[in-house]
């Protein structure tokens, strides 16, 4: 039986952060690397989790120590700094493979093909 939690914690950030992005197709985004954009999490992986009810549900997780976001510090000490260094993203070109691959799926089979 295959699991669905992740083998590792870098695993499972990989699948957060440059498996999504490459699925959507967001360029330049998911990888630390010069020149990308970088959404960075300080946290500590045995504190991290999420407090957030069904009566609250804005209740920031626990165990997140620091958020930088295109390199300017937008979340410390439990609250958000004021700094909006972020943007709104929409689907990117379709530069990355899987995307390609995920749209060529999606036509192919909308129009029949198979």
């Amino acid at each position: 039986m295959m699991s669905l939690m992740p083998a590792s914690l870098e695993q499972a950030i990989q699948k957060m952060t440059s498996l999504a992005a490459d699925a959507f197709g967001l360029s330049g985004r998911g990888t630390i690397v010069a020149g990308h954009y970088a959404y960075l999490v300080v946290f500590d992986q045995f504190l991290v989790g999420d407090r957030a009810t069904f009566l609250e549900p804005t209740l920031a997780a626990s165990g997140i120590e620091k958020v930088f976001v295109n390199g300017r510090l937008v979340y410390a000490d439990g609250a958000t700094t004021g700094v909006r260094s972020g943007r709104v993203l929409r689907r990117g070109s379709l530069a990355s493979p899987m995307a390609q691959r995920k749209q060529y799926l999606t036509l192919t089979t909308y129009e029949g093909k198979s």
